[in-house]
């Protein structure tokens, strides 16, 4: 009896999507690029001292997107976003950062309190108060190819600070430059 010394061939198991082989691409280049977003800046309120700002990462985000990607490719999908959250003043109190691929609206003190994500000083008198925050599409929805005219929202960057359970300031204090790099994955690369 020979014994063979070939391997056995690996199969993919077949409740795993599997998106470099499936017929979606049908043989189109894919290009992935990281752009900017629009910077924000962040001040809080009057009286209440409330940040309560939601970012939508989207292709608003990017200055002229469809503009400068339209004649070139057919679809996109946002694959990641990365979030730069720097302190601009030296303040009291604390601010809560966070991802929501849930709800696309404004923050609330009560969801500021359930959610878990990154609560940061709000003050520049420490490097550590300078955060990164990141989120990667995991939700086969989030996944789909869209046109590139048409705007998609899979996640929200929320921002919540006030007075009463935060501890911001209760005047209008700059706190919190955004800064965003959002991962794009375009394909249907169009001929001239």
């Amino acid at each position: 009896m020979q014994r063979s010394n070939k391997k056995p061939k690996r199969r993919a198991l077949q409740s795993v999507p599997r998106f470099d082989d499936s017929s979606s691409y049908a043989g189109q280049a894919r290009v992935r690029l990281t752009l900017p977003g629009v910077p924000q800046l962040l001040s809080t309120t009057v009286t209440t001292g409330v940040i309560a700002n939601f970012y939508g990462v989207n292709i608003g985000a990017v200055t002229g997107f469809a503009a400068r990607f339209g004649s070139t490719f057919d679809e996109y999908r946002i694959v990641s976003c990365r979030m730069m959250i720097r302190p601009i003043s030296a303040s009291t109190g604390v601010s809560v950062h966070w991802f929501d691929e849930k709800s696309g609206s404004a923050p609330t003190s009560n969801e500021s309190q359930e959610r878990i994500g990154a609560r940061i000083p709000n003050t520049n008198a420490s490097d550590k108060a300078v955060l990164d925050m990141s989120w990667k599409a995991r939700d086969l929805l989030d996944l789909n190819y869209t046109a590139i005219g048409t705007t998609v929202t899979p996640v929200t960057f929320k921002t919540y600070t006030d007075t009463a359970n935060w501890g911001a300031p209760s005047v209008v204090t700059p706190m919190w430059l955004l800064e965003s790099m959002i991962t794009f994955e375009f394909k249907g690369l169009k001929s001239t």
